[in-house]
């Protein structure tokens, strides 16, 4: 959204305004002397000089007698008439700077108010809307108790990428894109406005498709949730591919919704926040941080924070896991005290962050979920971790990968606490 326009003046409009106001004292001078200048009286007020051509025209011979015999009263009452119409006069000089200002301010405020409501109501209408070809349960029966899909929630995903390459199964699939490092599930209740977030760790094993460098389907393969952004062409289809699995572990709920973020870029969105204050949850040397130390995080320290990680522990990844929810955390609340003080910090972010990530969330839409979460007061979130056990892959070759077998009793309490709504 664009600010109002700060009505500096160059120097030309200096020069012009001190002539006016030039102008007004000698005008209340004039006053003063309760007379009108020889140069005003040659130029002639129009308005004044009809009310004389009416005043003549109309009077008699009488009035005209009277004229010559009372011409002190006559001169008397003529003064008072024109000092009436010099209150007409220009406004001074400074009600006309102060009107002109508050104008400006009242346009840019309407400008800036309508602009947020049809962002507001288009972004409702675009996202609380029935999936085209619905894959989920619209009833389920879980613990004794009946639930349906409530469709007020609206599910987006957050995939955090690392575009490290990695080596391609073969030369039909593409499996070079990058990974889903970070996989984070946004729930929010456009009624409400309860937000859930669900941490998806990352090696959760699932379903993943495979296609070729022209994008055809190959066949479809249980793997790391990571590799689904691999196995695409690194903007569109691997988020897509990678909301896909989500769904597939959530028990096909409706994903569609995305915003992927390069690594490179959570630094700029961090201090464009003014950073991110955390206690610690891991020990960085280099950075002079250690575990339980309070720290706000600036600059490229914020990539450092979320990504690190011990590599000679098979759960490495879920301590980094930790540390990214509890940054997230953190970071939603610095966020919103300061969209509480300046709505237009969301289009800021949101144009920040354009040239880092990849996103089919419009500004409409992110406007939206904005306004729906501040409407309620939003103080925080419900968080959720899907619980698993990680193993070892079995390997005929030296490399050891990292497996998280989810929990599927974990899963389906998250899914129904989610996106369900108990109806008896």
């Amino acid at each position: 959204m664009k600010r109002p326009i700060d009505p500096n003046l160059d120097s030309a409009d200096a020069n012009f305004l001190f002539a006016e106001k030039t102008g007004d004292a000698d005008l209340k001078s004039n006053d003063s002397n309760m007379a009108f200048s020889r140069e005003e009286q040659e130029s002639g007020d129009l308005f004044t000089q009809e009310v004389h051509r009416h005043h003549h025209s109309s009077g008699s011979s009488s009035h005209s007698h009277r004229h010559h015999h009372h011409h002190h009263h006559h001169h008397h009452h003529h003064r008072h008439g024109r000092r009436r119409h010099r209150r007409k006069h220009k406004l001074p000089l400074i009600v006309r700077i102060l009107i002109v200002i508050l104008a400006l301010l009242f346009a840019a405020v309407a400008i800036i108010g309508g602009t947020y409501l049809y962002l507001r109501e288009t972004g409702h209408d675009s996202l609380v809307v029935e999936p085209a070809n619905p894959k989920y349960e619209e009833t389920i029966i879980y613990n004794g108790h009946t639930y349906v899909y409530d469709r007020n929630k609206v599910a987006f995903a957050f995939i955090g990428v690392d575009r490290e390459s990695i080596t391609p199964d073969a030369d039909t699939v593409i499996g070079n894109s990058g990974q889903a490092d970070t996989d984070i599930v946004g729930v929010i209740d456009t009624n409400t406005g309860e937000i859930s977030v669900i941490t998806i760790p990352r090696d959760s094993m699932v379903d993943i498709d495979l296609y070729t460098v022209g994008g055809e389907f190959v066949r479809t393969e249980n793997m790391q949730l990571c590799l689904a952004y691999a196995y695409g062409d690194g903007g569109t289809s691997s988020c897509e591919n990678v909301t896909t699995a989500i769904s597939r572990i959530l028990g096909n709920v409706p994903v569609e919704k995305y915003f992927a973020l390069d690594l490179s870029g959570i630094a700029p969105l961090n201090d464009a926040v003014g950073g991110v204050t955390v206690t610690s949850l891991y020990d960085f040397p280099a950075e002079g941080v250690y575990k339980g130390d309070t720290v706000t995080i600036q600059g490229d320290f914020a990539e450092t924070y979320v990504r690190q990680r011990n590599m000679d522990s098979i759960d490495a990844s879920l301590n980094r896991t930790e540390r990214q929810t509890q940054y997230i955390k953190a970071y939603v609340e610095q966020l919103r005290k300061a969209v509480t003080s300046d709505f237009s910090v969301i289009s800021d972010l949101y144009n920040t962050a354009a040239a880092y990530s990849q996103t089919n969330i419009s500004l409409n839409e992110v406007t939206y979920l904005a306004s729906v979460a501040l409407s309620h007061g939003v103080s925080g979130f419900t968080q959720y971790t899907l619980e698993g056990e990680m193993q070892a892959s079995d390997s005929a070759t030296e490399d050891v990968f990292a497996e998280y077998h989810l929990d599927e009793d974990s899963v389906m309490e998250v899914v129904v606490n989610c996106f369900y709504e108990q109806v008896k």
